[in-house]
């Protein structure tokens, strides 16, 4: 059963009040750790209220955006509390944004703020000047300035001016409502768009871990996904609500994960993508498969196929679960649910939520059949997307969130993914489920990944282009066609292959497909049989 100070706290409006009151319940209990830096829950407490309140006197106000680009390390989550507990906004940047990704994120946020690091200081000089909402460039451990009209100061390091501000700042102005963060979508299919995440939807989804995991303080979260994707704000507030100490990781390595974790003494960790594969693939070691303390692992996207022998490699239950940035996580298999593994399936939906499977039409799909999940819940975590009315609009009608994902449901009422319905290729009047395309590819044993997209075709309207990233040399191309053929209706195997090294991946491991060339030169074309 979940812990009754973990439920006593889960009814605070903000992430403020629920730091507080943390602080004030276990104030020496371990929070944060980053390496060998370690702060408690007081610690916590105290330095976020000195990033607030310095932000307070520099200008910002309750409902300014802020964007925060710095690596993962342990200052990050000082800036992210101080910023939501003054009631202003956290806007996510990648760190390994461009120039031009930067410059759209700040102009589509109307971000007033920009926190980050020397290191980024040649990329936020290039950008600033040329995003004129932009009024102060704060850099964590180098020389910040003030920007926009008027004198150009130049401040202390932000990290200085911090230490030297007051601590204790009130958080009772802030609702569960209030906006805390602009999460910015992978983009996967064009432009980001900005989640509008409230306070009370980054505390329902640590609830709903908590009841998941029956997590207490003896626990060790331990977190390795970038800082700027939203795996790092319900991990954070989990472990406030909890009191639980979350372990940092610099970044994802599948070669010492493992012993991280065994290292810091992590029982608990969440993992999605190309991440269980990557981390399979390396060398077995029984004194660090066997030699860590984690109880179970919550993962989105684990290979059905390959399911049962993760989970005997590393003696855990691995479960699965189903979310997005705008509802947060809806869908999960419980820890006690072993008949599940290697099903493929990614669970019921969590208790206060109602899932059902429409069609085009928004009718209900019959039971097997394949539908656009919708949700509802108690409370959404999102207000919509940032200054787009009919996007919002489109996610959300009468009610129900549309996640655009495509699913069916067994019998026993678990819900398997399918597709999605904007990653549909409509070829001579059948829709292809991309999903289902590079499931099957993947099946190839010289295939480590794949990715299929839609190019023009003059007769079938569209084509499917596949491309393959091999797991060494590049198979023969009629040998994985052949594959797909004894595995896939006609009409679903692809037109064209194309090799490639890497994919390019968004945080969350996901393929970028709107990068990849719809160009035919350098394919396979089946049809043909011969390289264009």
């Amino acid at each position: 059963m979940p812990d009754p100070v973990s439920l006593a706290l889960a009814d605070r409006p903000s992430i403020g009040h629920l730091l507080r009151d943390r602080a004030t319940l276990t104030p020496q209990g371990r929070a944060l750790r980053f390496g060998a830096e370690r702060l408690t829950f007081a610690e916590v407490e105290d330095r976020s209220t000195r990033v607030a309140n310095r932000l307070a006197g520099l200008g910002i106000v309750a409902g300014d955006r802020v964007a925060v680009m710095m690596p993962n390390g342990l200052d990050y989550p000082l800036v992210w509390l101080g910023i939501v507990r003054l009631g202003a906004v956290v806007v996510p940047v990648n760190t390994g944004y461009q120039a031009s990704d930067l410059r759209y994120v700040l102009t589509d946020s109307g971000a007033r703020a920009l926190v980050t690091v020397e290191a980024l200081r040649t990329l936020v000089d290039a950008v600033v000047p040329r995003c004129p909402a932009l009024r102060l460039a704060l850099v964590w451990d180098g020389p910040s300035r003030q920007t926009g009209p008027g004198p150009h100061d130049t401040l202390a390091p932000f990290r200085d001016q911090v230490a030297t501000t007051p601590a204790g700042h009130p958080v009772d102005h802030l609702r569960e409502d209030t906006l805390a963060t602009l999460q910015y979508t992978s983009g996967t299919t064009g432009f980001p768009k900005g989640c509008m995440l409230v306070h009370r939807g980054w505390i329902v989804c640590a609830i709903n871990y908590v009841h998941l995991g029956d997590f207490t303080a003896d626990d060790v979260a331990v977190i390795m996904t970038a800082f700027y994707y939203g795996d790092f704000g319900w991990n954070l507030v989990l472990s406030i609500l909890v009191g639980m100490e979350l372990a940092m990781l610099p970044r994802f390595s599948a070669s010492t994960l493992w012993r991280s974790i065994q290292e810091v003494g992590g029982t608990f960790f969440y993992c999605l993508g190309t991440m269980p594969v990557l981390l399979l693939k390396q060398p077995p070691d029984p004194a660090v498969d066997r030699g860590h303390s984690v109880r179970w692992v919550s993962c989105s996207g684990i290979p059905a196929e390959r399911h049962r022998e993760i989970e005997d490699r590393w003696g855990v239950p691995w479960r699965e679960a189903y979310g997005t940035t705008e509802v947060g996580f809806v869908t999960a298999t419980r820890r006690g649910e072993s008949e599940t593994v290697g099903s493929g399936t990614i669970g019921t939906v969590i208790d206060g939520y109602t899932g059902r499977l429409v069609g085009p039409e928004g009718r209900d799909v019959r039971r097997g059949d394949v539908g656009e999940f919708i949700c509802r819940g108690p409370r959404w975590i999102s207000q919509g997307y940032w200054q787009k009315p009919e996007a919002t609009a489109a996610w959300m009608r009468d009610g129900w969130a549309h996640t655009g994902d495509l699913m069916r449901q067994d019998p026993a009422g678990r819900y398997f993914l399918v597709g999605r319905t904007k990653d549909m290729i409509r070829r001579g009047g059948e829709n292809v489920a991309a999903a289902e395309v590079e499931a099957a590819l993947c099946e190839h044993p010289a295939v480590g990944n794949a990715a299929c997209i839609a190019v023009p075709d003059e007769i079938r309207g569209e084509e499917v282009l596949a491309y393959v990233q091999p797991t060494g040399t590049a198979p023969d191309p009629e040998a994985v066609l052949a594959h797909c053929r004894s595995r896939l209706a006609a009409f679903k195997v692809p037109r064209y292959l194309r090799f490639i090294a890497d994919f390019p991946l968004t945080p969350s491991q996901r393929i970028e497909k709107h990068k990849l060339s719809r160009d035919l030169p350098g394919s396979y074309d089946a049809e043909r049989q011969a390289w264009r």
